[in-house]
């Protein structure tokens, strides 16, 4: 968790420095003292608060029903004043999916959800596909900002009923697509293999080059934004998954693990 965090401080400060050169403003403190994620970097934050979560996910003895009651919160969380400020509303919003994988792996999910059933796969790809125009018609009748989920339902604006319905039928869509995907990605190895290793880095690295795509074209240009994005995709997919840039990636997430470990030996030495 602490070489995350350190991660996550390092990267906040680099995105920070590079928002305030492209765009020509001041840093704002909330976003320098970490509070305030950048664009895309609640990940980290968010990720370092789940894994503190993992000792009580070990213990838990009906992960179905658990993740049932969690799904039900992360709806819930919409009445809140959770906000964006160190991705509280994310972290608690996105928290099922990460525990749906914590178990996938202790429990050894993945076989189970690797094998073809087609009625039931294809209950579930109806469901999916019914779900979507849904989801679409609530974004139409409140805000793209719905689909952040950053922020309390009350800013979006959309009354709390709808949104909570809203989050109910996403995570509902979502665990319908993870399923279809467990089902279609290859059992072996691929030349497309690496660039899923790499998501990680491609995540990290994609919102830089964003930033001066968002800033330099128009938003009222939606058809150059179109034009662009099938060739802005496969350049970032090509160039973030290079050997050169995952190693230099891996090699600061380790130097952040040694760090870590020099300062809790120096703290027990000291104690």
């Amino acid at each position: 968790v602490v070489p995350l965090l350190g991660l996550y401080l390092l990267a906040q400060w680099l995105w920070t420095g590079y928002n305030c050169m492209v765009s020509s403003s001041w840093p704002d403190l909330l976003a320098l003292s970490g509070l305030l994620p950048g664009w895309g970097l609640w990940y980290l934050l968010s990720l370092a608060t789940w894994r503190v979560t993992i000792p009580i996910l070990k213990g838990i003895r009906s992960p179905v029903i658990f993740l049932v009651f969690a799904a039900l919160a992360g709806a819930a969380a919409g009445h809140t004043n959770l906000g964006p400020i160190l991705s509280l509303s994310r972290t608690v919003v996105f928290f099922p999916y990460f525990a749906a994988g914590f178990f996938a792996r202790e429990l050894n999910w993945q076989s189970l959800l690797g094998e073809q059933r087609r009625k039931i796969d294809f209950a579930v790809l109806a469901l999916a596909i019914a779900l979507l125009p849904c989801l679409l018609y609530f974004v139409h009748l409140s805000d793209r900002m719905i689909l952040y989920f950053d922020s309390p339902l009350a800013a979006v604006p959309i009354r709390f009923s709808w949104g909570f319905l809203f989050r109910v039928l996403a995570y509902l869509f979502a665990f319908a697509v993870i399923r279809w995907l467990m089902l279609l990605i290859p059992k072996s190895q691929h030349k497309w293999t690496r660039i899923g290793e790499a998501t990680l880095g491609i995540y990290l690295g994609h919102f830089y080059f964003l930033l001066i795509l968002q800033h330099y074209i128009p938003k009222q240009d939606v058809g150059l934004m179109f034009l662009l994005s099938p060739f802005t995709t496969l350049a970032l997919l090509w160039l973030l998954s290079r050997p050169a840039f995952l190693g230099r990636l891996n090699a600061l997430h380790e130097g952040m693990q040694r760090l870590a470990m020099h300062l809790m030996c120096r703290k027990i030495e000291k104690g």
